[in-house]
């Protein structure tokens, strides 16, 4: 294992990030739910930055929740075209799998209270978008394409654990503290994993830091 629990790869992850000098001007840490919140709660306590957990939902395959076609965050709509020729799926699955994704997206925001609007102060800030890690990065992508179209001034990702040939275009720096090139489930890096539950992570954005006047 590399990581005790999600509390320690956050620990981890700021060691590498401690030094970077984009730190030193005004930063926001976008961390996508669920398993993001430990990870940008921690970190945003650290760097004294505001942190802004998002919703980015996979949108599944129809035979297979956990194997992503693409992901949603907001009215961004990310395709992996690749996976879906694969597939051989047809226009109308795509459809039907979009709409459950759609669904299910409104639905986390409504628990957790995650508006689009507040991400309009990520306008020249330095961005830093983290989880608990990278699987196949459908949801990261969707990410990242929202986050754009808000004009960040930068763009950094930190992640405890992504496979060795994580895409980095796009952005302005990664810092990854453990890459594999046969990662599995980003469970098996962890000793201790379990499911966020919802009470837990309203706790957390209860607890966000805003910036000082």
């Amino acid at each position: 294992m590399v990581f005790k629990n999600r509390q320690d790869a956050a620990e981890q992850l700021f060691e590498l990030l401690k030094e970077d000098e984009l730190l030193k001007e005004e930063c926001v840490i976008v961390s996508i739910l669920r398993g993001g919140a430990i990870i940008g709660d921690i970190l945003s306590k650290k760097i004294k930055a505001k942190h802004l957990p998002i919703v980015s939902v996979k949108i599944p395959t129809p035979y297979n929740e956990e194997l992503a076609i693409g992901a949603i965050c907001f009215d961004t709509t990310y395709i992996d075209q690749k996976t879906i020729t694969l597939l051989n799926l047809s226009k109308t699955e795509i459809t039907k799998q979009v709409k459950y994704a759609e669904k299910k997206f409104s639905n986390y925001c409504a628990r957790f209270n995650v508006n689009e609007k507040n991400f309009d102060e990520l306008k020249n800030k330095n961005v830093i978008i983290t989880d608990d890690g990278i699987a196949t990065g459908a949801t990261l992508k969707a990410t990242l394409e929202f986050i754009k179209t808000k004009d960040p001034q930068k763009i950094i990702l930190a992640f405890p654990v992504s496979p060795s040939d994580i895409f980095e275009s796009g952005v302005d720096k990664a810092y990854i503290v453990y890459k594999d090139s046969s990662l599995s489930a980003i469970s098996s890096y962890y000793d201790n994993f379990p499911q966020l539950e919802d009470k837990e992570i309203k706790e957390i954005l209860k607890k966000q830091i805003t910036f000082q006047e």
